[in-house]
């Protein structure tokens, strides 16, 4: 049996991918053993998601961590237990052997088991000065875009000029070969 990655989906690529995911691990709710690793891979891709982070707002990890626990009601441990989990037994295989409790009980004797009130991850936040010069950047950005489409619209008027100018030069050369002829005959009745 394999393993899908999220962005193997194919139901409908027009969602995101989180979505596709989170339907996917509660399918396979009453799943243990491998079924179980195959869930928390899709969870954590979900907790990696910049999509879903951003559309769960300023939550912290615990508070995201939460969210994904209703995933997990039936295996009777927390998003971030399954998780480290995943990363003390990282092979698929070695969830096939043994029992949730056995292996989560086996984690914390070699002591893996993380404090519950410190985060893997931190959160991320900007510093005034970065923000301020992203901002900085961005006008600056956007003074070059209109000065663009300020160039855009010049080229538009000297392009029409031109096909008018080239318009004129036919014109123009039509009557001077008119004239020429003209010339000629002129000159023919005189001679």
């Amino acid at each position: 049996m394999s393993t899908k990655k999220v962005s193997d989906s194919t139901v409908d690529d027009s969602r995101p991918r989180y979505v596709t995911a989170l339907e996917r691990a509660k399918a396979m709710m009453g799943e243990s053993g491998v079924g179980a690793f195959d869930r928390a891979k899709l969870l954590i891709e979900v907790f990696d998601d910049v999509d879903w982070r951003a559309k769960c707002g300023s939550l912290d990890d615990f508070s995201l961590g939460a969210i994904l626990d209703d995933y997990l009601n039936d295996l009777c441990l927390r998003f971030h237990d399954l998780r480290q989990m995943v990363e003390f037994y990282p092979k698929r295989g070695q969830w096939s052997l043994g029992r949730l409790a056995d292996m989560y009980d086996g984690m914390k004797e070699a002591g893996a088991v993380a404090d519950e009130h410190e985060p893997k991850r931190s959160r991320r936040s900007a510093k005034f000065a970065d923000l301020e010069a992203a901002n900085k950047e961005k006008k600056h950005l956007q003074a070059k875009l209109r000065r663009a489409e300020g160039f855009g619209v010049q080229v538009k008027r000297l392009e029409r000029q031109l096909a008018e100018a080239r318009d004129r030069i036919v014109e123009l050369e039509r009557e001077n070969a008119e004239l020429r002829i003209s010339l000629v005959g002129s000159v023919e009745m005189f001679a």
